[in-house]
């Protein structure tokens, strides 16, 4: 399994089973989800994932382990930052920010 689709499931948890699959591409967009799971990090092959349209109040500092991300949607959330980590990651070249409460500047 590669490719995931979640989206607009209602979903209010994500697993850390998840978290072991060889997923390239997640998408649980527009759920309930307060937060994601720790072992997110764990997705070694991970090159797309969106979170957008959830109740996300952070991201975990594991996302900063994705090294093969290519594109993160975090819009529509509650994020009030992001986290500084992610300026390690050699391929992320596409972030959507859209809709969410931030209270220092994305840079």
């Amino acid at each position: 399994l590669r490719a995931l689709h979640l989206e607009g499931n209602r979903l209010t948890v994500l697993p850390e089973s998840i978290c072991r699959l060889r997923l390239e591409i997640l998408n649980v967009g527009n759920n309930h989800l307060r937060r994601l799971p720790d072992t997110i990090g764990a997705l070694s092959e991970l090159s797309e994932l969106y979170v957008h349209g959830n109740r996300l109040r952070q991201l975990p500092q594991s996302v900063a382990h994705l090294t093969r991300l290519r594109v993160l949607d975090v819009c529509d959330n509650r994020l009030p930052w992001l986290p500084i980590e992610l300026r390690q990651l050699p391929r992320l070249t596409v972030v959507w920010t859209k809709g969410n409460r931030f209270v220092r500047p994305v840079h």
